[in-house]
C-alpha cells in the first residue's frame, strides 16, 4: 500500500510512437495520417488519424477501410527512445519513482493534488499530442480509470481486469459481467467455481481494486561513474596513459556485468594541466563485453588527443538498458559474435536436451510463456 498522501499516477502519451515514426522516417509528411502496427493491429495512431476513426486495436485492415489516406508504419521500424527519455524526464521532476511500462506510457508515485502540474507540463513538452491520465490508490485502478475513461472503477469495462488473456475476459462476457463492480458483487466464491480456486481469488482481489504490485523507481536509468586522478604524478606517456584507459574500460565492463545491463552511451572526459575536455559516442548496438568497453574508451581517447600533461580520467557509461530477446537464427547470414552464441546455444540445447533435439525439438520443454497459457485455459475450463 502507498502512503495516504500519495497517488499513482498512470500516464500515456496517445500518439507518441506516431510522432516517433514521423520525425524519424518522414520529416516531410505533415498533416497526412500516421499510424503504427503491431502486426495486424494498430498500436498507435497520430491525432489526424483518430480524427479519421482510426483507434488503438482496430485490425490495419479496418483502419485503412476508414481512412485511405493513412500511413501504416511497423512498429519495429519506429525508434521513440528519444520522446519516451522527455517523457520519463518530465516524469522524473516530480517523483523519483517513476516505472516506464511502454514506450509512451509510464507509472509515478505523486502527492496529491500535483495531478494538474504534470498535465500542464506534459502539454509543454508533447503540445501537438493529448497526454491520457488517472490516479488511484494501485496501479491497476490508476490505469484502469486513464485507458477506460471513466469516473468510477466499479464503471470500468471487466476486460481491464485481465486483459493478458482473453479466454479469461471472454469468459467473463460470456457470463454476462461486463463491468468491475459487476465482477466485484458476484462474490470470490462464484468466481472460485467458474475460474478455480486461484485465478477465481485473483479476479475477486482486482475487482475490489487490490494490486499488490509496487512502483518501481527504474527511471532514471543507472550511470556507471569511474574517476582515476594522476594529481601528484601527471601522465605524459601515450602508453601508460592506454594502460590506465583499459583498466577503466574492464572496471566499467565488470559493473555492467554484475549488474547484468547494457550501455548505450560512452563519454569520456580528459583533465589536462591545460584545461579539461570531454566526448560522448553511442554505439550503434548496446555494449557489455570487455573488449567493446575497450574499444569505445580507446575511440573516445583518440579524438581527444591530450597534448599536455593528463591529470585525471573520468569514463561514463550511461543509459544502461536491461537485455532484450533476441532470436538467433540458423539460416540467417550473421556476423562473427552472434555466429558464436548460436553455436555455443547449439552445443547447451544438444548437451542438455540430446543429439536430436535441434532437429526433432522432441525432448525441449513447452516455453514457460505457453505454458502459463496453458494453465490459464485449464483454470478457465474448471
Amino acid at each position: 500500500m502507498i502512503p495516504y498522501l500519495t497517488m499513482i499516477l498512470y500516464i500515456h502519451i496517445s500518439g507518441l510512437l506516431s510522432l516517433a515514426s514521423a520525425r524519424v522516417s518522414a520529416q516531410e509528411i505533415g498533416l497526412v495520417p500516421i499510424a503504427v502496427g503491431e502486426g495486424k493491429v494498430i498500436r498507435d495512431a497520430s491525432p489526424q488519424a483518430r480524427h479519421s476513426g482510426v483507434h488503438v486495436g482496430q485490425s490495419v485492415l479496418r483502419a485503412r477501410r476508414l481512412c485511405p489516406m493513412l500511413l501504416v508504419v511497423p512498429l519495429e521500424q519506429v525508434d521513440p527512445r528519444p520522446l519516451s527519455h522527455c517523457l520519463y524526464d518530465v516524469l522524473a521532476e516530480f517523483s523519483p519513482t517513476v516505472e516506464p511500462v511502454a514506450p509512451d506510457a509510464a507509472y509515478v508515485v505523486l502527492e496529491r493534488g500535483e495531478e494538474p502540474l504534470v498535465h500542464r507540463r506534459l502539454a509543454e513538452a508533447f503540445p501537438e499530442l493529448s497526454p491520457v491520465l488517472a490516479t488511484g490508490s494501485s496501479k491497476l485502478i490508476a490505469r484502469t480509470l486513464a485507458e477506460s475513461g471513466v469516473a468510477a472503477f466499479d464503471l470500468a469495462p471487466s476486460h481491464f481486469l485481465w486483459p493478458e488473456d482473453a479466454a479469461i475476459t471472454g469468459k467473463l462476457e460470456r457470463l454476462g459481467l461486463h463491468t468491475t463492480g459487476e465482477v466485484a458483487h458476484t462474490g470470490e466464491t462464484a468466481l472460485r467455481y467458474q475460474f478455480g480456486h486461484k485465478l477465481g481469488s485473483l479476479l475477486y482481489r482486482r475487482a475490489q481494486g487490490l494490486d499488490g504490485d509496487p512502483v518501481r523507481p527504474l527511471w532514471p536509468l543507472p550511470t556507471i561513474d569511474l574517476t582515476c586522478r594522476f594529481d601528484l604524478e601527471p601522465l605524459e606517456d601515450a602508453t601508460c596513459l592506454d594502460v590506465h584507459i583499459v583498466a577503466l574500460a574492464r572496471q566499467g565492463a565488470g559493473e555492467l556485468t554484475q549488474l547484468r545491463r547494457y550501455g548505450r552511451m560512452v563519454a569520456l572526459a580528459v583533465e589536462t594541466e591545460r584545461g579539461k575536455s570531454e566526448h560522448s559516442w553511442r554505439p550503434p548496438w548496446p555494449i557489455q563485453s570487455p573488449a567493446e568497453v575497450v574499444s569505445a574508451a580507446r575511440r573516445l581517447l583518440t579524438l581527444q588527443q591530450p597534448r599536455s600533461p593528463v591529470t585525471a580520467l573520468r569514463l561514463t557509461i550511461a543509459e544502461l538498458e536491461l537485455p532484450q530477446a533476441e532470436s538467433l537464427s540458423l539460416f540467417d547470414s550473421v556476423g562473427v559474435e552472434n555466429q558464436r552464441r548460436l553455436e555455443a546455444a547449439k552445443r547447451f540445447v544438444v548437451a542438455r536436451y540430446g543429439s536430436k533435439a535441434l532437429t526433432t525439438l522432441g525432448k525441449v520443454p513447452v516455453a514457460l510463456r505457453d505454458r502459463r497459457r496453458e494453465l490459464v485455459r485449464e483454470a478457465t475450463k474448471r
